[in-house]
């Protein structure tokens, strides 16, 4: 499964999706975000269409999260890995936000004040 969050405030503005692609026959889980001008959802289906996981079986993508927050995107993308790690069904690779990123903390406090705890879900 991908799954993207979204930014959308102002469509001329980039907007910042994060997704879930989900692998159906393994149930793995890749998140990610992606960006672009049109709505939350075109901009899924753009990124979805050329993404390296559609093509290794995963998809289609789904819409998680959308907002108009940078920091708030940024830190969702992350929860959502560690949120399917603790499950062992996530296939990222590496973090969306790297531990030693300076801006993890204001990341990560963004995303609880947007969207809450996985848990209140």
């Amino acid at each position: 499964m991908l799954i993207y969050h979204n930014s959308d405030k102002d469509h001329a503005k980039p907007a910042i999706p994060d997704l879930r692609l989900g692998h159906y026959p393994t149930g793995e889980v890749y998140t990610g975000r992606t960006s672009g001008t049109g709505t939350p959802l075109q901009n899924i289906a753009k990124r979805d269409s050329v993404h390296d996981y559609t093509k290794l079986g995963f998809g289609p993508a789904k819409l998680d999260k959308s907002s108009s927050s940078y920091a708030a995107i940024r830190g969702r993308e992350q929860q959502m890995i560690e949120w399917f790690r603790q499950l062992d069904k996530s296939a990222n690779k590496i973090n969306g936000v790297s531990p030693s990123n300076p801006k993890r903390t204001v990341y990560c406090n963004a995303c609880r004040t947007a969207f809450g705890r996985l848990n209140q879900e």
